[in-house]
């Protein structure tokens, strides 16, 4: 299990936290549960509805649907589109190797993107550019 700063470190590595304060990633955290997953884990399943967000902090996921694969490293992100269009999932992800993750509920996600706006508009700006790709 890491601790709270090797979480925050980890964290300041996805892109979508770069520009994310410390405090809001460490408030982030404490609402959020560290979870090791094993090869073959399911952690979003498409075509069902989705309530969690998983932050990737080791090891490697894989999103797929019936026509392509792709890998997600370390420092990835999955579930947030789902999440906030409140609709199915459009992909499976799976862990494709043994991978630890920050799971982090809808509405604990809410409650923190409320309390620190710098959390809320770095989750904008990243669901913008994936609207646009």
């Amino acid at each position: 299990m890491l601790i709270t700063i090797e979480k925050v470190l980890s964290l300041k590595q996805i892109p979508l936290f770069k520009t994310v304060s410390n405090m809001a990633l460490s408030d982030l955290i404490a609402v959020s549960e560290e979870q090791t997953l094993k090869k073959g884990t399911e952690l979003i399943l498409a075509n069902q509805q989705n309530r969690q967000v998983y932050f990737l902090l080791s090891g490697v996921l894989e999103e797929k649907d019936k026509d392509e694969k792709r890998n997600i490293s370390a420092c990835g992100c999955v579930g947030l589109n789902s999440v906030f269009l409140v609709a199915p999932a459009g992909k499976t992800v799976v862990a494709k190797q043994k991978s630890i993750v920050l799971k982090t509920d809808r509405e604990k996600l809410y409650r923190m993107m409320a309390l620190h706006p710098s959390l809320a508009m770095a989750i904008l700006h990243e669901l913008s550019s994936m609207a646009h790709q």
